[in-house]
């Protein structure tokens, strides 16, 4: 036993199971093509995969590839052509004789050292064009005693799995490589077994071990016999009748299942005959005590004596056959029937050795019963905390894969500090930190993991995540298309490919990566929502409907896609559609997708109002209006439905959904009506671009950007009919009130306003652009508000983060200036002395956290206009504790107490902008300083909205809306879109006054100014698009392809 259990661990320590890696084979007709193109490939496949495994088409096909280069297999020529490694004579010049015809020449730049000129026999040495492959093969390929011992040369006609993981090293193709290791590997502890069985009982002696006194007849009918078979067996072996790539490698497998049981079964009846000889032996004992006194016991204390030896040994025997089978199964990924085996050893009373725990370990750990894998794991390193090397990395992996990322990544630093250029663990590690979103502290490992192994897969992909998450799309973009050309066979890796090619706005190429990721998996459920959703953020609904179509015949039940799949029949108009969708969302049951019911049935309420109101005035559509405090709130933040009946809200009838037709207007002069229209939507849409951000994270929404583009041109057209009004009965007075001057000019700041978000709502309904103080009281009273990361743990927000530095330095200058902060319980919380020294010398959000301890927040300062001596609270700038690090967010919610104060500055604005358009006798004096009056109030009354926030969603974009259409109201049309790297909200969010905001916008915005003479001749927009599903009709048009 104690030579087999060495052996085993030996064994153990050799193999590498890398848990996290997975068969990259998969059922389509490109892989298909690549295995056949590949016969290393081919070769793995065939000798290591079932079709289960690799797919039906992929193993047909590798199977014929290996039929077909048969004939190849025997001669030098042939063996030459399948070896990875490149040879060269001891004196350092290459031999081109070895090359000839050899397909690796081109991927080897480097030449290496081969001793062994023989090519029907494994090189002792290999070297590998990938690094980190090298480390993990050398103490199989160097200095090889197994061979020198055994005698058992690879004569073999098949090339050996060394030589095929040389082959995958080369190609860069790991998961091959990982099949290969584990194959070769498996292969060295089968010789290192055999070899200790022959040390450790020969076959001579076998024959007579259980010849002790008074047992020598039956120890040799059962122990000699099954020494003979054993020893023709080895014979068997060693002349070569038993060598591997004399027959195949499943047949050989087969023949080692069936000598298992044979030997199960053996075991089995000596058990059985062991127990009736003990019933024998007490009888005879029996006999003995009652006629011969002592001498009687002590002839049986000596064959009992020979007969207990020769049953100890057996047993031990079999423990170990036991052992090694069960070893060999987890080698050939056999999990079940290894487990069987440990429970027979454990029922044996087998010691729990830490060469038993750790085999153990992998196969729970492979039969995904990753519990039970820890604990034997956690057992095997106690027992040898010095020798757990391979231990620790088997249970690390276990640890990542049950989400216990910081116990992986301890135990991943204790097996770096034993080799810090081991290029696997730094690997490991690394991807560690990424899934535990510790993104800043993967980078080093990956680096260093990328230089040790350049060719290693794992960690391209890990630093294309990392640098995503950081901040530097572009450097991971880099990355990605080192992974993805080492191995286009992982369809994770195109998809978050597709992910930051979306973050940078580059459509086309986001596109293309999630068409290759279905390519390799054509039921790849993520790949079917990003694309889905990046489709959805440029405004193709059309197209997001056809794309599910497809996905969804493959996942008829998920909810996700079946939500936007209905929601975009909504935004199209086809309401009938839309409702029965919703329906049979909220019909399925739920699974961890219960936001998406929800939501489901807020829309399917609105999309029943909307096609009862399809024929009625655009205008006199309102969600505002129309529903219910409580509805609203519900549907802002996707709670659950089932509490709206009992708090007064009244269903839809969905039976007039059915109903209700879209009835399309005849007109007078159709045709000039029609190309009105068109002229309308080009001059919309060149408007609409003017709205676009310039930075990372955004891309150009072509339904939105029409919609407001529309939004802006409805604005004009109302506000210039109202002044013209309002001034046409001279009323205009310099010392009008606010409300004298609404009441004048007939629209108030919230009527404006309300225009765009009207556009806003109907552009995107599966988007809730609600008013804040159209929701429940409760709501309202506690401060309902949105919350905006800048940078949470160590991700930074690739559309936002670029503002944390700016905002940092407000947050630290608040800090100071006030001496105080305030609690998540709005509360006053003073700083000390030895806090404020702590923020004074601060120069990042973090260490403004460990000056407080606990989560805090800063208001922005926003000076009044309207009275002069206030400071308005603007956002709150806030910092607060997250796994890992701290979150550096902005958060706006809007009190009743706040509404009042920005309702009166929003009021006070809105006056200024009127009374500057009004004021014409400045006009006829001074046109420059009545121009600039105007443009000045008007960024001001968009400083104050900026601040206020006062929609759920959709602040941002009708700001700038608003800005468009008061300035064209007056002749003047923004000629150039907004810069590269400015984001005009949060300019005014992080500016402490109206005067400090205008100068900043002015710089570039005053300069793209032009006149704008044919704004009064610009078609109506409401005559045009009179109706709800006109509307959504010239929407629906905007994106093309």
């Amino acid at each position: 036993m104690g030579v087999s259990v060495a052996t085993a661990a030996a064994s153990f320590i050799c193999l590498s199971l890398n848990l996290t890696l997975c068969h990259v084979y998969r059922e389509s007709p490109s892989l298909a093509d690549t295995v056949a193109s590949s016969v290393p490939v081919a070769r793995t496949v065939v000798a290591s995969a079932s079709p289960a495994e690799c797919g039906e088409r992929v193993f047909i096909r590798a199977k014929d590839a290996v039929a077909a280069t048969m004939r190849d297999y025997g001669s030098a020529a042939g063996r030459l052509s399948w070896l990875p490694v490149i040879g060269r004579a001891p004196s350092g010049e290459w031999n081109e004789q070895q090359l000839q015809g050899s397909p690796w020449r081109a991927t080897c730049p480097t030449p290496f050292l081969k001793t062994d000129t023989s090519l029907l026999a494994l090189p002792p040495a290999i070297a590998f064009l990938n690094p980190a492959a090298f480390t993990s093969l050398q103490s199989l390929t160097s200095g090889d005693e197994d061979y020198k011992e055994d005698g058992e040369g690879e004569s073999e006609v098949f090339p050996s799995p060394a030589e095929l993981a040389a082959a995958a090293a080369a190609a860069g193709n790991e998961a091959e490589l990982c099949i290969e290791i584990r194959r070769e590997r498996g292969r060295r502890a089968d010789r290192a077994s055999r070899r200790a069985s022959r040390q450790a009982v020969p076959p001579s002696r076998e024959g007579v071990a259980g010849r002790g006194r008074g047992g020598g007849r039956e120890g040799r009918g059962e122990t000699g016999s099954r020494g003979v078979a054993e020893g023709e067996r080895r014979r068997a072996e060693e002349s070569g009748e038993g060598r591997r790539g004399r027959r195949s490698r499943r047949w050989e497998d087969q023949e080692r299942e069936r000598e298992r049981k044979k030997q199960e079964e053996v075991s089995a009846g000596r058990q059985e005959r062991s127990e009736e000889r003990r019933k024998g032996r007490g009888e005879e004992r029996s006999q003995r005590g009652k006629g011969g006194g002592g001498a009687g016991v002590r002839e049986e204390g000596r064959g009992g004596g020979g007969r207990g030896r020769d049953g100890e040994k057996g047993q031990t025997a079999d423990i170990a056959s036991s052992l090694e089978a069960a070893m060999r199964l987890v080698q050939m990924g056999d999990p079940r029937n290894a487990l069987q085996i440990f429970t027979k050893l454990q029922e044996l009373g087998a010691e729990e050795t830490m060469v038993l725990l750790a085999w153990r370990g992998m196969a729970h750990a492979l039969a995904e019963q990753y519990d039970q894998a820890l604990s034997d794991f956690n057992k095997a390193i106690a027992q040898s905390p010095k020798a757990a090397s391979q231990i620790l990395r088997q249970r690390a992996s276990v640890l990542g894969i049950m989400g216990r990322h910081k116990e992986a990544i301890a135990d991943w630093t204790t097996v770096i500090n034993e080799d810090p250029k081991d290029a696997g663990a730094r690997q490991e590690r690394g991807a560690a930190y990424v899934n535990a979103n510790a993104y800043s502290d993967a980078l080093p490992d990956l680096y260093a993991a990328r230089e040790i192994a350049p060719k290693l897969f794992k960690p391209h992909l890990f630093l294309g995540l990392a640098l995503t998450a950081t901040g530097a799309p572009f450097e991971a973009v880099k990355s990605y298309e080192a992974a993805m050309a080492m191995n286009p066979g992982v369809k994770e890796g195109w998809t978050n490919w597709g992910q930051t090619m979306k973050e940078i706005a580059m459509f086309n190429e986001s596109e293309r990566c999630y068409k290759r990721a279905l390519e390799v998996d054509s039921s790849f459920l993520l790949a079917y929502k990003l694309w889905a959703k990046l489709r959805h953020s440029v405004g193709d609904h059309s197209g997001v409907i056809r794309l599910l179509q497809e996905g969804l015949k493959r996942h008829p039940s998920n909810v996700e896609l079946r939500y936007f799949e209905a929601s975009c029949y909504h935004a199209t108009g086809d309401f009938s559609q839309a409702v029965t969708l919703y329906d049979r969302i909220l019909s399925l049951q739920p699974s961890g997708e219960e936001r998406f019911q929800y939501l489901a049935f807020y829309q399917r309420e609105i999309a029943a109002y909307m096609a009862v109101k399809v024929n009625a005035p655009f205008s006199h559509f309102s969600l505002d209006d129309h529903f219910n405090r409580v509805f609203k709130e519900g549907w802002a933040n996707a709670q659950f439905p089932g509490q709206l009946p009992a708090r007064g809200y009244q269903m839809q009838d969905l039976q007039a959904v059915f109903r209700t037709q879209r009835r399309q207007h005849r007109r007078k002069g159709e045709r000039k009506f029609e190309a009105n229209r068109e002229a309308l939507l080009q001059k919309a849409d060149a408007i609409g671009r003017l709205v676009q951000y310039n930075t990372t994270g955004f891309l150009p929404n072509l339904r939105q950007q029409r919609a407001a583009g529309l939004a802006a041109l409805d604005i004009m057209q109302t506000v210039r009919k109202a002044w013209g009004e309002w001034m046409g009965r001279g009323q205009v007075a310099r010392g009008l009130s606010a409300e004298e001057v609404e009441e004048g000019v007939g629209v108030g700041w919230r009527d404006v306003y309300g225009i765009g978000v009207r556009w806003r709502q109907i552009a995107e309904p599966n988007d809730p652009i609600v008013w804040i103080d159209g929701l429940t009281r409760e709501a309202f009273e506690t401060g309902f508000g949105s919350v905006t990361p800048m940078v949470s743990g160590q991700t930074r927000n690739i559309r936002y983060s670029m503002n944390a530095d700016r905002a940092f330095k407000i947050v630290r200058q608040e800090m100071l200036h006030h001496g105080k902060v305030y609690g998540e319980m709005d509360e006053e919380i003073p700083l000390s002395q030895e806090a404020l020294r702590k923020v004074e010398r601060a120069t990042n959000f973090n260490q403004l956290w460990d000056a407080v301890q606990r989560g805090f927040f800063v208001f922005t300062p926003c000076k009044s206009t309207a009275f002069p001596d206030k400071v308005l609270n603007g956002t709150r700038l806030t910092i607060t504790a997250t796994d890992p690090g701290q979150e550096f967010a902005i958060r706006t919610p809007l009190t009743p107490n706040r509404w009042r104060d920005f309702d009166m500055e929003m009021g006070a604005a809105w006056k200024d902008v009127c009374l500057a358009v009004a004021h014409t006798s400045l006009r006829a004096s001074d046109p420059q300083a009545y121009r600039k009056a105007i443009q000045d109030n008007i960024l001001r009354m968009a400083y104050y909205w900026y601040n206020f926030m006062p929609l759920a969603r959709g602040t941002a974009m009708n700001g700038y809306v608003m800005t468009l259409s008061l300035l064209l109201a007056v002749d003047l049309q923004v000629s150039q879109p907004i810069p590269r790297g400015v984001q005009v909200d949060w300019e005014s969010i992080l500016c402490p006054s109206s005067d400090i905001f205008i100068k900043s916008v002015s710089s570039w915005l005053y300069p793209a100014l032009v006149e704008a003479p044919d704004a009064a001749s610009i078609p109506s927009v409401r005559e045009h698009f009179p109706t709800i599903g006109d509307v959504i009709e010239a929407l629906s048009s905007a994106f093309k392809e």
